[in-house]
């Protein structure tokens, strides 16, 4: 199934996102979902703390609003392909306004399917740019994947930050190996590929009690969204073509965060030689007064043991706009003009 008739299925699957939240305090991923809610609370706090103008590319049901005005973000655009998921973002900043009265925070959002078809007109540029778990649905194909960056550049005011999340297609394969299809207690991806490649080559991927996942019971699995092999090393290049460069130097340690017992996120070393991405580093573990032993145990070793599977699947990216750096980069027969951006922690 396509991203987009996906996600409006789940729009309209009959459960509000206050039910979904409740569902998925009680489920099995939890563990999973607190961890990459935190790498996106960090990522939105290190480069969008008190910025201005922040544009949320696949904002969903505005899941993120809350690190938003944690964040201090005076105003937010988020742009999704589901109608019915914003009016749920809308619904959530409504109530932020009623249980937070003085925040800052304004929020505004904008249906649109065009991210990797065609230019969009913001009508401003912002400070930040996000995408949170979705830049692989645009590597569909290269005019798509190009068309992505093309407005996720365009967006973005010089020397800004587009961050986000998203999957590596290596750890897809190797996680694969041979097969068509891996499943595991809380995971299911099937290969709709015969050989893979750059671009275009699909697999649907299904994670209990996320969106991605198309069951109507919380902790089943069943086939979800088509999602597209995403190779960090394209990724980056295309990203170079719009001026969007890695940011060297970064310190991804980001601190510990006061809210979680979390001292690192991510892998040190970049993922797969790509200076601009850091393999998340999930540490899950049962809890310290769990009484459980023998059977119980080992049930949820294995679970945590599938939940790390999941999640090191993915990770955080980071880049800067530097046009001038890509106007060097071009009437230099495209030899690569060494850049350092430090961000201090």
């Amino acid at each position: 199934m396509d991203a987009k008739s996906h996600y409006v299925h789940q729009a309209h699957h009959g459960r509000t996102y206050q039910e979904a939240h409740k569902s998925r305090q009680e489920a099995v991923t939890k563990p999973l979902r607190e961890y990459h809610n935190d790498v996106k609370n960090r990522l939105i706090h290190r480069f969008s703390r008190e910025v201005e103008d922040h544009l949320d590319l696949a904002c969903g049901r505005g899941g993120d609003a809350w690190k938003w005005v944690g964040a201090r973000i005076h105003h937010v655009l988020g742009v999704d392909i589901a109608p019915s998921l914003l009016d749920d973002a809308r619904e959530r900043i409504d109530i932020i306004r009623q249980k937070k009265p003085d925040h800052d925070l304004t929020a505004e959002f904008m249906e649109s399917d065009a991210l990797g078809k065609h230019d969009i007109e913001w009508g401003q540029t912002f400070d930040t740019v996000s995408c949170m778990f979705a830049a692989h649905y645009l590597f569909e194909s290269k005019e798509s994947a190009n068309q992505f960056f093309e407005n996720a550049a365009a967006a973005l005011k010089e020397g800004g930050y587009f961050y986000g999340t998203t999957i590596c297609a290596k750890r897809v394969l190797a996680l694969l190996g041979k097969e068509k299809e891996y499943r595991n207690s809380v995971l299911l991806i099937k290969a709709l590929w015969d050989q893979p490649s750059k671009f275009g080559s699909g697999y649907t991927f299904a994670l209990a009690n996320t969106v991605t996942n198309h069951s109507d019971e919380a902790d089943d699995v069943e086939g979800g969204a088509t999602e597209y092999l995403t190779f960090f090393s394209v990724f980056t290049k295309l990203a170079e073509r719009h001026g969007l460069y890695p940011v060297r130097d970064l310190n991804w340690s980001f601190g510990r965060n006061k809210r979680s017992r979390r001292d690192t996120l991510f892998e040190r070393e970049p993922a797969d030689h790509q200076e601009a991405f850091r393999y998340f580093q999930p540490q899950f573990c049962a809890h310290p007064n769990s009484q459980e032993q023998g059977d119980a145990a080992e049930a949820d070793n294995g679970l945590l043991s599938d939940l790390e599977k999941a999640s090191r699947l993915y990770a955080a990216f980071v880049f800067q706009k530097d046009t001038s750096r890509m106007k060097r980069s071009a009437s230099d027969d495209g030899q690569p003009v060494a850049q350092r951006a430090k961000l201090n922690a």
